[in-house]
């Protein structure tokens, strides 16, 4: 598992490249997917050390890409989503989700929790 290495899952491509800018200034490795299905593939080629994930795709159910992404890594998931019944929903999976970020996501605080679960080398 590469630690410094941070797949980002957000449809959304305006805030993939937002999440993927500020996260590579901090010195992380960025692997960005727009859909479940490149999610899987990205982490079947590459572990991440941190997965931050949408819980609204165009391809499947966020919590089921949870689900997957945890059969093939055990990098820590971040479940993020505008809709705070989904973020609840992810609450109460059985994924173990270490941390929900509501959206839109400050990138302030998006770099916060991604130091807190992945620090960089010194």
């Amino acid at each position: 598992m590469s630690q410094a290495v941070v797949l980002v899952v957000e449809d959304n491509s305006l805030t993939r490249k937002m999440f993927r800018l500020a996260l590579e200034a901090e010195g992380y490795t960025v692997l960005d997917a727009a859909d479940g299905s490149a999610a899987i593939q990205l982490t079947q080629r590459r572990q991440p050390g941190l997965i931050v994930q949408d819980l609204m795709l165009p391809d499947m159910d966020g919590v089921e890409l949870g689900r997957q992404l945890r059969l093939l890594s055990s990098a820590p998931i971040i479940a993020m989503s505008g809709l705070l019944s989904r973020l609840d929903e992810a609450r109460l999976s059985t994924i173990g989700f270490v941390d929900f970020l509501v959206k839109p996501v400050p990138l302030p605080l998006l770099r916060e929790r991604v130091r807190a679960h992945v620090p960089l080398p010194a």
